[in-house]
This record gives C-alpha cells, structure tokens and sequence, in this order.
C-alpha cells in the first residue's frame, strides 16, 4: 500500500501504511537456515561431536600430568 499523493487539508491526518502482519507457517515446513544447511534435528540434542570431544579431553590429562609431574619434581627437590 502505497500513501496518496493528495494535499493534505488542514488538521487532516497523513495516510499511514498498514502494519506488516505475519504469516502463519506450519511447523514441518518452517525450517530455520542452521537446519536447512545441517540437517540436525530439532530435539535440542546435539548428535556427534566426539571427535572434538575426545582430543580435547586427552590434551587436558596430558596439562594436568605434566603439571603434576613439574610440582612433584620441585617439591622433592626442595626437601
């Protein structure tokens, strides 16, 4: 909708544009852009992962053993 281009009398208030409605979708067709390009389900439950899951856990024994292996060394030495 467009607003007329006719002069406006006086205390005449300017046309105003209708507000946007929106439009209902059914939910198996509304689908969202992460799930279009994804294909992940909608459950809330994240499928997958281990593989970051996994290494990032080894890396964190392997600082904590390191870590450990350094105080046990200079507790002893300084004793």
């Amino acid at each position: 909708m467009t607003p007329s281009k006719q002069p406006m009398m006086d205390g005449e208030a300017p046309p105003q544009e209708a507000p946007p409605q929106e439009v209902a979708t059914q939910p198996e067709t509304a689908l969202s852009e992460v799930t279009e390009t994804t294909e992940q389900p909608q459950d809330g439950i994240i499928e997958g992962g281990w593989e970051y899951v996994v290494p990032t856990y080894a890396l964190s024994w392997i600082v904590l053993v390191a870590y450990s292996w350094s105080v046990l060394t200079k507790f002893k030495r300084g004793s």
